[in-house]
């Protein structure tokens, strides 16, 4: 988990601003981090299933043997 900035005593009022900035974008990042595991989780979902359907294990069997020998 990232940290927040803490303000010193001596820190300019830019620096207490830039140190806000930073946790700020921090906050951000994260939650785009944790969007992103979560699309990818649907997207992995979505695959397995579409590559299943509509197919049955003979037809994938077929499929394979014709590229085998395409191959060759």
């Amino acid at each position: 988990m990232i940290q927040p900035e803490t303000t010193a005593l001596d820190d300019s009022p830019e620096v207490v601003r830039l140190k806000k900035q930073i946790s700020h974008l921090q906050a951000q990042l994260s939650a785009v981090q944790e969007e992103n595991d979560r699309l990818r989780q649907q997207k992995t979902i979505v695959v397995e299933r579409s590559s299943g359907e509509g197919r049955s294990c003979g037809d994938s069997v077929k499929e394979q043997q014709h590229n085998f020998f395409q191959i060759q």
